[in-house]
């Protein structure tokens, strides 16, 4: 648990430096108030889509898609309030299971 904690927080940080790398060689600058607007969020996305391609042909090791997405989706999420989170469908599953029956009190 602790390992995947770390991985999650070392993905985040790639995708930050990932991103500011880009806009660093494009001469371009992005604020935060530029991304939240409703306007912008293609753009947001775009960029999105540009620093997952860099870290799918320059991170060290192989990663599949799904996994670099719900990386991203868990990250997201937990950044809006310790309560939100993501399953990938296998920790769906399990969650399911884990809490399917009745409780009494």
């Amino acid at each position: 648990m602790r390992n995947s904690k770390f991985i999650q927080i070392s993905f985040g940080i790639l995708i930050v430096a990932v991103i500011s790398f880009f806009y660093i060689l494009n001469g371009k600058s992005v604020t935060i108030d530029a991304i939240a607007a409703p306007d912008d969020k293609y753009k947001a996305l775009d960029t999105f889509s540009q620093a997952l391609g860099i870290v799918e042909n320059a991170y060290v090791e192989p990663l599949e898609d799904k996994e670099i997405i719900y990386g991203a989706i868990k990250g997201m999420l937990e950044e809006l309030d310790p309560h939100s989170t993501f399953y990938n469908p296998k920790e769906y599953q399990s969650f399911q299971i884990g809490t399917k029956g009745s409780f009494g009190g």
